[in-house]
């Protein structure tokens, strides 16, 4: 394939480094395709199915991550990064639901009943955002020096 100077399009990844993304991608398949064939007989809805593997791909990528990806900042960060994507989604999950939740009110629970989760997944997010998040660029964004004036 002929890139846009006229040259041919090589990859600067070796051979490991592309097998390594071949692996976290066929984790990534693997946790999808069950769920997809349970959503596709109707066993659970789509939008269960899209819930739960938004939340459980970035903890199996994760998994994978540990053994494979070679030790050092990267890793941390790798790794913190995938494990905040799947927390900050199942406290979005937690939040919507009580907010929007009607149907769940239909079968009795309380609305207190789901405080207790948003305040378990609270401090993960916090804990893991602190680590992923460069601390300037934290700092940017709970201070109001860099909002533009209106």
């Amino acid at each position: 394939m002929i890139g846009p100077r006229g040259r041919r399009l090589r990859s600067s990844l070796t051979l490991l480094q592309m097998m390594k993304l071949v692996t976290f991608a066929a984790v990534a398949l693997m946790c999808l395709a069950p769920v997809v064939r349970l959503a596709v007989i109707g066993a659970i809805s789509w939008a269960w199915a899209l819930m739960g593997e938004a939340i459980g791909i970035p903890v199996a990528l994760a998994l994978v991550a540990f053994p494979i990806v070679e030790r050092g900042p990267f890793k941390d960060w790798l790794i913190r990064a995938l494990l905040l994507c799947s927390v900050s989604i199942a406290l979005g999950f937690s939040v919507y639901s009580l907010l929007w939740g009607r149907s769940i009110w239909a079968t009795g629970v309380t609305r207190a009943t789901f405080y207790f989760p948003i305040f378990l997944l609270a401090l993960p997010v916090v804990a893991l955002a602190r680590k992923v998040m460069p601390s300037h660029a934290m700092a940017a964004a709970f201070s109001g020096e860099d909002v533009p004036a209106r």
